[in-house]
């Protein structure tokens, strides 16, 4: 036994003072490398974004005829221009998908004539939508999982509403769907609770 423990005692004191030794010198080489710029990961502020200066491309043909713009504050979502919009099959291809639990409000100006499916997909604190008359298809899943979205109006010259497109909605108490609307696509308003009227002019 005391041989046993005389073994241990030797091992412990063998690997105590085999521990590798660091110099001041080295730990500052490797701080220094540390803090290369290079090595360092920024994230996206409004001055290095096109999305909140020049604008980004989000037009269907790709020739840059609509245009999409985020506010400073990043609560206000613009899209501008003439055309169609382009669609989004996947959430996460959504150019402002990191900032859509700050945008607030969307405007949609005159010219643009599609609401891209997917545009203000899970933007749970949208409130506030401004649609130009120019619009006339608003495609699938384009405002899906907008929860705070009471109500909307949609323009006289729309004549689709894709489907899912305002799948839960669940904030959502009344919707006006002009004459002009030939087809609703299935599912347009599943999910919408709180929905006690559609009124069909």
């Amino acid at each position: 036994m005391k041989k046993l423990n005389r073994i241990i005692g030797v091992s412990i004191a063998l690997s105590l003072t085999l521990q590798p030794t660091i110099s001041k010198a080295s730990v500052i080489e490797n701080l220094i490398g540390f803090f290369k710029p290079n090595s360092l990961v920024m994230e996206d502020h409004p001055e290095t974004d096109p999305i909140f200066t020049t604008g980004i491309d989000v037009s269907k043909t790709g020739d840059g005829s609509v245009i999409a713009r985020l506010s400073e504050d990043q609560t206000t979502l613009t899209i501008s221009g003439t055309g169609e919009m382009k669609n989004w099959w996947n959430s996460d291809d959504v150019p402002w998908i990191d900032y859509k639990n700050n945008i607030t409000t969307g405007v949609i100006q005159e010219g643009v004539t599609s609401i891209g499916a997917g545009t203000f997909i899970i933007c749970r604190n949208l409130t506030n939508v401004n649609i130009a008359n120019s619009v006339t298809i608003i495609e699938t899943a384009a405002f899906w999982g907008c929860q705070s979205l009471e109500n909307i109006t949609i323009p006289d010259n729309v004549t689709r509403i894709g489907n899912k497109a305002f799948l839960n909605c669940t904030a959502l108490t009344n919707i006006t769907i002009p004459a002009s609307v030939t087809y609703i696509i299935k599912e347009a308003f599943d999910g919408c609770e709180r929905l006690i009227s559609i009124n069909v002019d």
